[in-house]
């Protein structure tokens, strides 16, 4: 009896070893999956992406690379306008400009950050005011839909001159700009062609003037004012379903109204 039990007790010790093989052959199919994963075919994936660059023409894709031979390069956007739209867009709006008799109150250039558009203080606000003129709407909403036609979003940074702020004796420049700047991008918004997703706003106050010195009334008229970036949105899969989201809404909208959507 003795005899047995120790035979007994001596095979119970080897049951560990059958749980540790079963680890041993899943740790195995693991790492051949994670292998046959990293050896992509690159021909295979620079042709999917050029048969995706042709299918869209108004979008540029960005190149990526799958050689270790040379490091990636460095910020390569998913996805880029081309510099003929991008300036034709830039005229357009520069027509409008004109259109509208705002040439010496709005500047717009295109930057590395995107298309800008600097505004004046006395187009989008009385003195001391963050209420955006009725006035104003048709440059805001045109700009919203230059923002949609280039499958971009907009950033609204609100700025202010060194002056303390006498609007309602509370709060700040800082405060002003910031209030601003989010009133604006409610206007932007409300023209319904542009989605909210990636919008942002930023209050820097007198911290970026034009004129650092404010040494006449014009300078300091020049660093009151809102800078409208139209850039590129954050996620553009994200983007492109926000938007097409925002104009079935719109279309709804319309029709509830009585009015075909365009």
């Amino acid at each position: 009896m003795a005899k047995k039990k120790k035979a007994s007790e001596g095979g119970a010790s080897q049951v560990w070893m059958l749980t540790f093989s079963d680890m041993m052959t899943l740790l195995l199919t693991f790492f051949v999956l994670l292998f046959s994963m990293s050896s992509t075919d690159s021909d295979d994936l620079n042709e999917a992406l050029t048969s995706l660059q042709d299918s869209l023409s108004v979008i540029e894709l960005g190149t990526l690379s799958l050689s270790t031979s040379s490091p990636p390069p460095k910020c390569t956007p998913v996805m880029t306008v081309k510099p003929g739209q991008l300036m034709a867009a830039v005229n357009e709006m520069k027509q409008f400009i004109s259109q509208e008799d705002l040439d010496s109150d709005v500047d717009i250039k295109s930057t590395e950050r995107g298309i800008v558009l600097s505004i004046g203080e006395q187009v989008l606000f009385d003195s001391g005011s963050t209420d955006v003129k009725a006035s104003s709407y048709p440059l805001l909403h045109e700009i919203a839909r230059s923002a949609a036609r280039l499958a971009k979003t907009v950033r609204v940074e609100g700025n202010s001159d060194s002056t303390p702020f006498a609007g309602d004796g509370r709060g700040s420049n800082l405060e002003l700009s910031g209030r601003r700047a989010i009133n604006v991008l409610q206007v932007i918004l409300e023209e319904k062609v542009l989605t909210p997703h990636g919008a942002s706003v930023a209050a820097l106050g007198d911290s970026h003037p034009i004129y650092p010195d404010e040494q006449t009334d014009d300078e300091r008229r020049a660093n009151r004012r809102v800078d409208v970036f139209i850039v590129d949105p954050p996620d553009v899969e994200s983007f492109w379903y926000a938007l097409m989201s925002s104009y079935l809404d719109n279309a709804e909208e319309k029709q509830e109204d009585g009015l075909s959507p365009e």
